[in-house]
């Protein structure tokens, strides 16, 4: 069973970690300055205030801890990362899920954050938000479904597409179920251990950047080869940022698929950053290049 959090609100405390890489000050001082306006406290972590550990924000102990802390505190009531970047697969063995889900609040974040809002989904049901971290930059499109979702208490509904993305229908028909996905690296790198993501009857939804369109093929296919793929009732494809041209291996892994597929480029790491409510209902129409998320995420 799921787990709804409480809607965000104005006046809200938002705590802000680092599970993964160090942020540049200048960035993080930014992405305070914009949440504050939005009518949030914004409480920095631990471990975004830590001296760097390598290319990590701090050891994986205190990074797990500073996550756990920030569910337990009572007077945050909401958590968002700082930036991705590498290093939340590390601490996923160290937190306690119990502690997370006896506090349930929302949990905001993408790119290597993938690991810990599939993680902490499928451990306590908590539904998490595949959403902007906080150094990301929003435009309209983006803010406007961060707002809707976390602090509207609204369900996306069917989502508008910004007149400069083309959809386009890998594999025709309609699905609906809960959603479930992210970063295609991080998700690939779970299967195997005990954190590796359940697609079945789940809408998979996928995105990555910056690998070359061998290893976007490598990945798919690894995905496919564990079941990941057909057991999935749906698969929403979106940005592949500077990964080259990547439709012909979409059309290659998923042709043999009697599963819908649909590219809608309005999450990743690209201009749109839609936020996505892992563990939520939606539903696609591939053909009709229909996304539409069909329930409140937040109480």
């Amino acid at each position: 069973m799921n787990i709804k959090p409480r809607r965000l609100e104005k006046g809200n405390r938002i705590g802000v970690v680092a599970p993964a890489g160090h942020a540049d000050e200048d960035e993080v001082n930014k992405g305070v300055e914009f949440f504050e306006k939005l009518g949030f406290e914004i409480v920095l972590g631990s471990s975004v205030k830590a001296d760097p550990h390598g290319y990590l924000a701090a050891s994986d102990e205190f990074r797990a801890w500073d996550v756990e802390q920030m569910f337990v505190d009572g007077t945050i009531d909401g958590i968002i990362a700082v930036r991705g970047g590498y290093g939340s697969s590390r601490i996923l063995n160290i937190l306690d899920y119990e502690k997370i889900g006896a506090n349930p609040k929302p949990f905001i974040g993408y790119s290597d954050i993938t690991a810990l809002l599939t993680a902490i989904q499928g451990r306590t049901g908590l539904i998490t938000f595949h959403g902007p971290n906080l150094t990301t930059d929003m435009n309209e499109f983006t803010l406007k479904y961060f707002k809707s979702q976390l602090m509207g208490g609204q369900a996306a509904g069917v989502i508008d597409i910004p007149d400069d993305v083309e959809a386009a229908c890998v594999r025709p028909g309609q699905a609906e179920g809960r959603l479930v996905g992210g970063n295609l690296s991080l998700l690939c790198s779970g299967l195997g251990t005990p954190y590796e993501v359940d697609t079945f009857n789940r809408i998979l939804f996928l995105e990555d950047l910056n690998e070359s369109p061998y290893k976007i093929d490598r990945m798919m296919t690894q995905l496919k080869n564990a079941g990941k793929l057909e057991k999935a009732c749906g698969i929403l494809l979106g940005s592949f940022t500077d990964c080259g041209d990547v439709m012909h291996i979409f059309d290659d892994i998923f042709g043999g698929l009697d599963v819908p597929v649909l590219y809608l480029p309005v999450f990743g790491h690209d201009t749109y950053k839609l936020t996505i409510p892992e563990g939520a209902m939606a539903e696609l129409d591939s053909e009709g290049h229909v996304f539409n998320i069909k329930e409140a995420a937040v109480i």
